[in-house]
Formats: structure tokens, sequence, C-alpha cells
């Protein structure tokens, strides 16, 4: 079954699959399961905390080099969430 993402704003959409998005290809899907699965256990349990986000920042260390906060369609994308961090 094909896996799609999509990036959506106000202004723009990008959508990524297996063609242009080597993540989504099938071998690597398959080879970060677990991780997968352990991330989302940490999400779950967070918002078992809270489920406002001013909250649960205070319990998670972003890692602001990892190219999960680089946005090609939002060049501000990366500054506010710094800011959402600090404030």
């Amino acid at each position: 079954m094909p896996i799609y993402v999509c990036y959506i704003n106000e202004d723009t959409f990008k959508v990524f699959h297996k063609d242009n998005c080597e993540t989504l290809q099938p071998e690597s899907m398959m080879s970060r399961l677990e991780s997968f699965k352990q991330k989302c256990k940490v999400r779950q349990n967070l918002l078992k905390i809270s489920d406002n986000p001013k909250v649960i920042k205070d319990y998670i260390q972003p890692d602001f080099s990892h190219f999960f906060w680089k946005n090609d369609l939002d060049p501000d994308y990366l500054e506010d969430a710094k800011k959402f961090w600090q404030g």
C-alpha cells in the first residue's frame, strides 16, 4: 500500500511519496519500524500529561539541526519553532 505524506500550509503544499522521498521507500520504512513504535509510545505518554503544546514542549528537547526542521516551503518555520520553545 503506498504511503503519502502531505505538507500543507495556507500558501502551498507538497506531497511526499516513495519516488521523491527515500525515507518513504518500503525498505526504509521497515528498518525504522521499531524506532517509530517507540516514538509513538513517548508521544502517547506526553499526551497523557497534557494536550496543550505549551505544556508538552517543556518535556521535549528539540534537535533543531535535524533535517525535519528544514522547510523550503516556509522559510520562517525553524525560527518560529525556536521562538515557541523559548517562550
